[in-house]
């Protein structure tokens, strides 16, 4: 089939839904499809077969912030306008909109048919309302518009469970296809020599390891990690932090608070590390951790935490038990004090903590491998077919 792939992100970028997209897109061309990407200005250009990159007019901005932004709102009209070029070249049977990409989706002309599909990466009000005061007063207004998109969309694509239920209570009815992520870092086993530069690297000896991969976004929770390691290096010295992620102004912050929490010492910060070099850091992790503080959409890194059969301590919250039960983790209060107890227990128990490693990596082989997310695509793109096909025959 002939897709158009609508993507308002920066592509490709090494970050939560440029990932995910680029995951869909190499299922696509795996299955046989053609897609046209249109995307922002920004981002690295990649080959994926089967997919064309198209990209908006340029503008001197090189970074764009995660999320709802002003500056998306200056971008998203030019978005728009290389959407419309495409259409008016060319026919597809598929438009398949990403997050705000959907609106472009549906107010694009002239779509000649073609079906939409809603590619539901996150909750847009929810973004919006943790981006402060000032967003949240128009945040009634995307609500409406969030559940006209849901309604007038042919089919939903949400990536977890709650996204589920929410696309589900403002379309009763309406097709869905839930496809979670899948791994993004690979777990590769250290050997010894491996191991020990890392740790002369890193400054370590033998201390245990916490382990952090990601973003430092206000929702992460990365200030709550390091006050609860506070409480955790006063029941244990000999354990150290290792916060990987964040940019140069980020880390000279959360050094800043580390500073303030009497924590310096016991954290190591290594900045930003693409996906493909992180799986050292999972390897040298004795427990690695996921506390977030708010959100709806199931963290993307959790499932490579998962995979790598270390135990893992993570919030006691929707965000994480939509998927998450004790067998598999460590689920603990969203507080220091309960963050502190639930980094502490598979330290002070290894055992136990090996046994949650186990049946964690176990879960995710069985229910979320890239086999099983080529297949969850290929059904949905079955479906589309056939309607497609449906509807085409209705027209006569």
């Amino acid at each position: 089939m002939r897709i158009l792939f609508i993507a308002p992100q920066p592509f490709f970028e090494n970050r939560g839904t440029p990932i995910a997209v680029r995951n869909m897109l190499r299922a696509l061309g795996e299955l046989g499809h053609t897609a046209d990407l249109v995307t922002y200005h920004a981002g690295q250009n990649v080959r994926i077969p089967g997919v064309t990159i198209y990209r908006s007019w340029r503008l001197p901005f090189k970074r764009i912030p995660i999320g709802f932004s002003f500056l998306k709102l200056l971008l998203d009209p030019l978005l728009y306008g290389a959407v419309l070029k495409r259409l008016l070249s060319k026919r597809y049977d598929v438009i398949h909109g990403v997050e705000e990409g959907i609106f472009l989706a549906l107010l694009a002309f002239p779509r000649r048919k073609a079906i939409v599909c809603y590619d539901v990466d996150s909750s847009l009000t929810e973004q919006l309302a943790a981006r402060g005061r000032l967003w949240r007063v128009i945040a009634p207004l995307l609500q409406s518009l969030e559940a006209w998109a849901v309604r007038k969309s042919d089919c939903l694509v949400p990536v977890c469970p709650a996204l589920t239920e929410h696309v589900l209570k403002l379309a009763p009815g309406k097709p869905v296809f839930q496809i979670e992520d899948t791994p993004i870092i690979r777990h590769d086993a250290l050997s010894p020599e491996q191991e020990l530069r890392l740790r002369q690297k890193l400054s370590l000896q033998n201390e245990k390891t916490v382990v952090y991969i990601g973003n430092f976004e206000p929702y992460q929770g990365v200030d709550l990690i390091l006050q609860a390691f506070a409480e955790v290096v006063t029941r244990l010295p000999e354990s150290v932090l290792i916060m990987v992620g964040g940019s140069e102004s980020e880390v000279r912050e959360k050094k800043r608070l580390a500073r303030a929490f009497g924590v310096e010492p016991h954290v190591r910060f290594t900045g930003f590390v693409p996906p493909e070099k992180a799986g050292v850091y999972l390897s040298l992790a004795d427990v690695l951790v996921s506390p977030r503080c708010r959100g709806t959409n199931f963290p993307m890194k959790v499932y490579s935490y998962l995979a790598s059969g270390k135990p893992l301590v993570a919030t006691d919250l929707p965000v994480h038990t939509q998927l998450l039960t004790r067998e598999i983790a460590l689920l603990c209060p969203p507080t220091p004090r309960g963050l502190a107890d639930g980094i502490i227990h598979p330290l002070e128990n290894p055992s136990r903590a090996n046994q949650i490693g186990r049946a964690a990596k176990r879960f995710v082989e069985k229910e979320f491998s890239e086999g099983a997310y080529r297949r969850k695509v290929a059904a949905l793109y079955r479906w589309i077919g056939e309607e497609v096909s449906r509807r085409r025959g209705k027209d006569g």
